[in-house]
């Protein structure tokens, strides 16, 4: 008997009653989804039973076919091989003597035939080449002319995607009872772990894997996925690089924790068809949600994309860290999405991970942990911290809001601040000061920061008091700080940029443009940074390229404009529109005072290019002296 806290411990005693029947007149359909375990389940329920037959139909193209198949299972199980050309010998030898032709092939087929046992186990009906009505009525042959117990396996809901209105019309006719199983995800790792024990090399990552088989239980749950060979191949897929990892990396029992919980997570999601391709395992999160969160979430809000849905769904799962936390996008592309990836890039790739570095972490990273810390390490970190703050040492905006939910959480029970308001103020002013001094980062806009680095946590860890108003607060002025800091960089910004193009053309395109960037090369596609530009210098300068360099350098600026203001509707900054319109004017000018052909390449870029913008200096009021030059 199985016990009672079994996923399915409903199916024996329901197939034991079905195959005590006598002359049933219907068919029992075992109904679960591909790779729940159906199979496993049917197999060890047949195990010692002499009077059940199971036979798979993958593949039947007809009726035929699936007596071969039937034909086929029962010479194997009771070892018949007839030896080869004696049906056709004695055949000649019959029609010699008697003049009749005997068919002693079909009497062989037809003896072994009639010991087919009282109860056939059909599986993969699913994936059996014909059409519903011959493959039920093929099947309802031994159903109801020759009354044996008929037991079928599928996935109903794929059979009844193949042809709704036949599958119900003719389902009617054959099955009689259908029992739904589901994946039982304890059962299943058992065996898998069972199935690597005849590899000796992969004797430690299967000690690892038993070790940790409560963990693999919880993420395969969590993930709500039914087909359990999802995670048979994340298992293998571990066990296949556990040697790769630095064993003092593998003494990390918390991080190794974080790295399988994470791995299978994100191999589940890839390999089980939830929309997370390559891109999703960069693990960066939607522009459009962040966009429409920003903006105060006002109207409808877009679509989740998959990786955000996944973030979701694991979100209160105490060893599942999406967002390159433990698993690098660069370890997840290789790994997962490609699936190879060498010693020296799982290495170095884990040795990133903040997941393995929490032994020798930072004083604030010891605080994080204060609740498991020996009272000496927290004192002794409280005391490094407040000496950090006094000496304006945090300037990573993740590590400021991290330290702000710790300080919180520190003041709530009376250590080392007095109040909440006192944390909140001493975090403000230390924000003020940051951006006085010019020590706040510069290199991205309110935007770019408000995604992951304060949604999610950072180093592998969440963030403290994350829903408190203090975080909202301190959240939220800390973002502008940080977009003040970002624009008032902006004329240096700018000139580097213009550098930029004069240097290598094709990296200003790919940082100004919304397509494929190389690694290293800045992001600027939703920034209206030109707007602080002075036009007339930028229209010399890309009016000063070759012909077919100034077409690849104009090229990209309506798709910009048009961008930066959907950006706009959608919250974001206003666009380079009447900038570009000032550049447009000056290109003209340049057109006016250059040579026939010259005057003539510029304005033709113009029309091409920059004709969209449909401003009042479409055409310059030069008295029709430029045309002259065509």
């Amino acid at each position: 008997m199985k016990d009672e806290m079994d996923a399915n411990h409903h199916l024996r005693p329901q197939l034991d009653a079905f195959a005590r029947l006598a002359n049933p007149g219907f068919a029992l359909l075992v109904d679960a989804p591909w790779g729940a375990g159906k199979t496993h389940e049917l197999k060890g329920w047949l195990t010692g039973r002499e009077d059940a037959l199971y036979v798979s139909i993958y593949g039947a193209k007809g009726s035929c076919a699936i007596e071969e198949a039937l034909f086929q299972t029962l010479l194997k199980r009771k070892d018949l091989k007839p030896p080869k050309g004696a049906t056709q010998i004695m055949e000649g030898v019959a029609e010699k003597f008697t003049g009749a032709k005997i068919d002693f092939t079909g009497a062989f087929r037809r003896a072994v035939m009639k010991d087919l046992p009282r109860v056939l186990v059909f599986d993969d009906l699913e994936r059996a080449e014909m059409h519903l009505t011959e493959l039920l009525s093929a099947i309802n042959r031994f159903v109801e002319h020759e009354g044996r117990n008929v037991v079928l396996l599928a996935n109903q809901a794929e059979l009844r995607d193949k042809d709704p209105k036949t599958y119900e019309r003719t389902k009617e006719k054959v099955i009689g009872r259908i029992i739904t199983i589901y994946p039982d995800v304890d059962a299943a790792t058992e065996s898998f772990l069972a199935s690597m024990e005849r590899a000796e090399h992969q004797r430690a990552a299967r000690e690892f894997l038993t070790s940790e088989k409560a963990l693999l239980c919880s993420v395969f749950d969590t993930s709500k996925a039914l087909n359990l060979r999802l995670l048979r191949y994340a298992m293998l897929e571990i066990a296949r690089v556990f040697d790769g990892i630095p064993e003092e990396l593998r003494e990390n029992a918390e991080g190794m924790r974080y790295l399988l919980a994470t791995f299978v997570a994100l191999s589940i999601a890839f390999h089980g068809g939830e929309g997370l391709g390559i891109e999703g395992l960069g693990q960066e999160t939607g522009w459009a949600h962040a966009v429409w969160s920003a903006n105060g979430q006002k109207g409808e809000a877009p679509p989740k994309s998959a990786l955000e849905n996944l973030q979701e769904r694991f979100g209160e799962h105490p060893y599942v860290r999406l967002h390159s936390q433990v698993v690098s996008a660069k370890l997840a592309i290789a790994w997962i999405g490609k699936g190879h990836v060498d010693d020296k890039l799982l290495s170095d790739e884990l040795r990133k991970s903040p997941v393995f570095r929490l032994q020798d972490s930072e004083a604030w990273q010891t605080l994080w942990w204060w609740p498991k810390r020996k009272d000496a390490e927290v004192e002794a970190a409280l005391k490094t911290v407040k000496r950090q703050i006094g000496d304006k040492e945090f300037h990573d905006p993740a590590v400021i809001m991290h330290l702000l939910g710790i300080l919180l959480d520190l003041a709530d029970q009376k250590i080392g601040w007095s109040s909440r308001h006192d944390v909140e103020n001493e975090v403000r002013a230390y924000i003020a000061t940051l951006e006085q001094d010019n020590q706040l980062p510069k290199e991205l806009p309110r935007r770019r920061w408000s995604g992951v680095s304060f949604d999610h946590g950072q180093f592998g860890l969440g963030f403290h008091q994350k829903d408190s108003k203090e975080f909202a607060t301190i959240r939220e002025e800390l973002l502008e700080a940080l977009d003040r800091s970002f624009w008032k960089a902006n004329q240096e910004r700018v000139e580097e940029m213009l550098s930029l193009a004069e240097a290598d053309l094709g990296a200003f395109v790919e940082a100004i443009d919304d397509g494929g960037r190389r690694a290293g090369s800045p992001n600027y596609a939703h920034e209206p940074i030109f707007a602080d530009a002075d036009p007339v210098e930028v229209a010399r300068l890309l009016f000063s390229f070759e012909p077919e360099a100034t077409h690849e350098a104009l090229r990209p600026f309506e798709r910009r404009i048009q961008r930066m203001e959907r950006d706009t509707r959608a919250g974001g900054q206003s666009s380079e529109r009447d900038w570009l319109l000032r550049v447009r004017k000056a290109a003209y000018d340049l057109a006016s005072e250059a040579t026939p052909i010259r005057a003539a390449q510029i304005r033709m870029a113009i029309k091409w290019y920059l004709d969209f913008l449909d401003g009042p200096d479409k055409e310059p009021d030069d008295g029709g002296k430029a045309k002259q030059g065509v």
